[in-house]
C-alpha cells in the first residue's frame, strides 16, 4: 500500500513510468488481498491531471486497469462499482474543467501575446510613420531650401538683368549725350564760321572787287584783284567746311530781333546802305525761341545778299508784322545794283536762301524772293504758336 502511494506521488506526472508502476503494484496488491480504496484516490487525482493535459488514451488505460484490479480484489462489487463510477466522474469532470480553464488561460495568454505583438507592430508602424514624417519633413525642408535657392538665383538673375538694363540705358544716354554734344560743337563751329569768317571774307571780296574796278593805279588794282581771288578761294574752302557740319539750325546765344537788325545795319553801313525797320514792340517776348531764330536767320541771310547785290549808297527796309496769334509776316526790300558782280557760288553766307526756304516750309510757312524791277523783294510767312502778349 505504501509503495503504491509513493509511486503515484513520485511518478504520477510521468504517464509511461507512472502507469506501469501503478499496474505492477496494483496487481501485486490484488494478489495479496490488500484494500486499494485509498490508492484509487491517487489514481483519480492522476487521471484528473491527465485529462486536463489531454492524455486521453493513457487516462482510459489507467482507469480501466485500476478499476479492474479493484473489482478483482474487492468482496463488494456493487459498492466498489459505485465508488469507481463516482471517482471516475469526479476525475473526468474535474479534468475537463481544469482543461477548460487551462485552455482559456492559454487563449488569454495567446491573446495577450497577440495584443503585445499588435502593440509592438503598432509601435513599429508608428515609429515607421514617424520616420516617414521626419523624412517627409526633411524632404519638405530640402524642397523649401531648393525653392529659396531658386528664388535667390532668380532674384540674382533679375538683379543682373536690371543692372545690365541700367548699364545699357546709361550707355545709350551717354552715347546720345556724346552725339548731342558733338552736334552742338559742330553747330557752334558752323555758327562761328557763318557769323564771323564768312561774313568778313564776303566783305573783303566785295571791297576788293570795288577797289579793283574804280582805282586808276594798276598796281593797286592788281593787288585788289589778287586779294579778291584769295578771298573767294578761302570762302570756297570755308563753305565746304561749313557744309560738312550738316547744320540744320544755328545754335548759340539767343539774340533779340533788334540786336540782329543792328548788327546787319553795321555790316551794310560799310557800303553806305541804310536799313529802316518796323516791327511790333515786345516781339521777342511774344515769339517762341524757334520762331525768333527763323526771323533772325531771314534777316541775316537777306542782309548778306543785300551786301553782295545791293546798290551802294541806297536803302533797305525790313517790315515784320504779326498775323493773328499764330503767324509772322516778313517783307525785306532793297535796291539792286546795276554793276555785275562775279559769283560762282563761293560768295555766300553759308546757309543759303534755298536751305532757309526749305526750313520755313518744314514749319508750315513759306519764303519767296525775287527781283521786281530795280528792287529785290523777300516775303516770308512763318507759322508757329505765338506767346500771349506780355
Amino acid at each position: 500500500m505504501v509503495a503504491i502511494s509513493a509511486s503515484l506521488a513520485l511518478t504520477g506526472w510521468q504517464p509511461l513510468i507512472g502507469g506501469l508502476t501503478v499496474f505492477v503494484l496494483t496487481g501485486l496488491a490484488a494478489s495479496k488481498d490488500v484494500d486499494l480504496g485509498l490508492v484509487f484516490l491517487g489514481v483519480f487525482a492522476v487521471a484528473l491531471d491527465w485529462i486536463s493535459r489531454g492524455w486521453w488514451v493513457r487516462t482510459v488505460i489507467a482507469l480501466l486497469g485500476a478499476n479492474t484490479a479493484q473489482f478483482l480484489s474487492s468482496g463488494s462489487p456493487v459498492a466498489n462499482g459505485l465508488g469507481v463510477i463516482l471517482g471516475s466522474t469526479i476525475a473526468i469532470a474535474g479534468g475537463l474543467t481544469l482543461r477548460h480553464f487551462q485552455q482559456q488561460e492559454t487563449l488569454l495568454k495567446q491573446k495577450r501575446a497577440a495584443a503585445e505583438q499588435e502593440r509592438a507592430a503598432a509601435k513599429e508602424k508608428q515609429a515607421a510613420a514617424e520616420q516617414e514624417r521626419a523624412a517627409a519633413k526633411e524632404k519638405q525642408a530640402a524642397a523649401e531650401q531648393e525653392r529659396a535657392a531658386a528664388k535667390e538665383k532668380q532674384a540674382a538673375a533679375e538683379q543682373k538683368r536690371a543692372t545690365a538694363e541700367e548699364e545699357r540705358i546709361a550707355a545709350e544716354e551717354a552715347l546720345e549725350l556724346a552725339v548731342q554734344a558733338q552736334k552742338e560743337i559742330r553747330q557752334d563751329l558752323a555758327a562761328t564760321l557763318h557769323d564771323t569768317l564768312a561774313a568778313d571774307l564776303v566783305r573783303i571780296a566785295l571791297s576788293s572787287h570795288s577797289l579793283a574796278t574804280t582805282i586808276d593805279n594798276s598796281e593797286v588794282a592788281e593787288t585788289a584783284r589778287e586779294l579778291e581771288n584769295a578771298s573767294r578761294s578761302t570762302l570756297q574752302h570755308l563753305r565746304a567746311v561749313i557744309a560738312t557740319t550738316k547744320v540744320q539750325h544755328i545754335k548759340g546765344p539767343e539774340p533779340t530781333i533788334a540786336s540782329v537788325i543792328k548788327e546787319c545795319s553795321l555790316m551794310l553801313s560799310r557800303r553806305n546802305i541804310k536799313i529802316s525797320s518796323k516791327f511790333p514792340e515786345n516781339l521777342d517776348a511774344r515769339c517762341s525761341t524757334d520762331l525768333k531764330k527763323n526771323i533772325a536767320l531771314i534777316i541775316q541771310e537777306s542782309s548778306m545778299n543785300i551786301l553782295k547785290y545791293g546798290k551802294a549808297d541806297s536803302g533797305a527796309s525790313i517790315s515784320i508784322e504779326t498775323s493773328g496769334e499764330a503767324a509772322i509776316d516778313i517783307m525785306i526790300a532793297n535796291e539792286c545794283t546795276t554793276e555785275h558782280i562775279e559769283d560762282h557760288g563761293e560768295i555766300s553766307s553759308g546757309f543759303g536762301l534755298e536751305n532757309l526756304s526749305n526750313r520755313i516750309i518744314n514749319t508750315g510757312g513759306f519764303l519767296e524772293a525775287s527781283r521786281r524791277g530795280d528792287r529785290w523783294v523777300l516775303v516770308a510767312h512763318l507759322v508757329e504758336q505765338v506767346k500771349e502778349r506780355v
